[in-house]
Parts: C-alpha cells; structure tokens; sequence
C-alpha cells in the first residue's frame, strides 16, 4: 500500500512539479508562418488595350481606374496611371457585379494602400492592396476571397483571415505582418482540419465532417482552445 501511495505521488510530481500538462499541450495550436509570395504582377498597360473606362479613383498620386479590354469584353480589368504610365493589375471582377466594385483608400498592417476589390461569380472574389512608393506600384496582397481585418491577438497590427470553399469544408488562411515581411498560415493543413471558418470572433475548427466543431482564439501565433 505503501509502494502504491509513494507511485502515485510520483505520477502527481511529474505531470504537476516538471510541468507537463497534456491538456493545455492538447488545448493549443502553435502556428507556422510562412513568407507569402504575391505571384500577381503589375505590368506595364498600352493606351490602345484600354477599350472603355469604366470607374476611377484618384489618390494623391495615382488614378485608379477600371476598364474593359473590348466591346464584347464582360471581363473588368484594373489600372493605374502615375504621371503619364499606366499600369495593369489584371482582373477585378465581371461586368454582371459592377455594381459591387470596391475602390477605396485604406492601410495593411500599417501601411498605406489603395484598396480594390470585385466579384466574378458567387464564390469568386478579387482583392487587391496596392502599395505605391516612389511612383512605383506593387501588390503587397493579392486575395480570391472576402476577407476578414481585424487586429484579433489585439496587438496593434491587424490579422487578414480570408476562407476559401463551401459550408463544412472551408479552408481558411490567416495573414499577419512578422519580421518586416507578410506571412501567412493555412490553419487547415496546421490543424489537419477539414472545416476552419472564423466568425463571431473564434475560430471554428472541425478536423473531420462528423465531428462537432471547436471554438479557438487566436494568441501570440498560436490557436487556443477557448470554453
């Protein structure tokens, strides 16, 4: 009896005194964030491609606008003129969704950019962040969703959370801004989740299609599981 007491002691040192809570192990997700590649480019843009100007949008120093390439074209196109260059970005949405166009000047983790999004279907999205430095543009993110921004870890610097597929299979992808660089986790392929979906400020996490799904929180680039 004695020997028992004493083994079970030990079992209550190890796990409580070392430290070691599977629980808590089991209740948070470390994430891994990788660099993101914007494989968009803009490209240079002859006048004689621009059939018709469909909407513009002035900056400080650019015009934003967008265009359609040919009479039959239902495709919309954007561009960018600074000074006398114009520039492509390449599709923001179809015609049958002009009216749900998006132009608007904002900021990404910090930075100034010039915002554009559009639509090309129910389930395809475009949205641009367009930096411009020097008279220079770029695309510091590139997104075929609807994205949601909101500083969720409430450290100053705002998360993009974007979801990709339908009801019970979404893939989600969170981007955030580390090291002076964008980076982003597919929380699906971290979690080996089949649904990840955020909303009402957690994370819905299901890692197969009969289980009940899990809330998590976001901390300090992990996943906590929350009550």
């Amino acid at each position: 009896m004695t020997r028992l007491v004493t083994y079970l002691c030990l079992l209550v040192f190890l796990f409580v005194g070392c430290g070691i809570t599977p629980s808590i192990e089991k209740a948070t997700a470390p994430l891994l964030f990788e660099p993101v590649i914007v494989e968009k480019e803009i490209v240079p843009l002859k006048k004689d491609d621009i059939h018709k100007i469909i909407r513009e949008f002035w900056e400080p120093d650019a015009k934003i606008f967008i265009f359609t390439k040919s009479k039959e074209d239902f495709r919309l196109f954007g561009g960018i003129q600074i000074k006398d260059t114009l520039y492509e970005l390449g599709d923001v949405g179809e015609y049958t969704y002009l009216d749900q166009l998006d132009m608007k000047t904002s900021s990404l983790f910090q930075q100034p950019v010039t915002e554009i999004g559009g639509f090309c279907g129910a389930d395809c999205a475009f949205r641009y962040y367009v930096a411009i430095k020097d008279n220079t543009p770029s695309i510091l993110l590139y997104l075929n969703a609807i994205p949601h921004v909101i500083d969720v870890d409430q450290d100053g610097t705002e998360e993009i959370i974007a979801s990709y597929g339908s009801p019970g299979a979404y893939e989600t992808v969170m981007y955030t801004f580390l090291d002076n660089q964008v980076v982003s986790v597919d929380l699906n392929k971290q979690l080996n989740a089949k649904n990840v979906l955020y909303t009402d400020s957690v994370f819905q996490v299901q890692k197969k299609s009969e289980d009940p799904p899990q809330k998590y929180k976001y901390g300090k680039e992990s996943l906590i599981l929350s009550d």
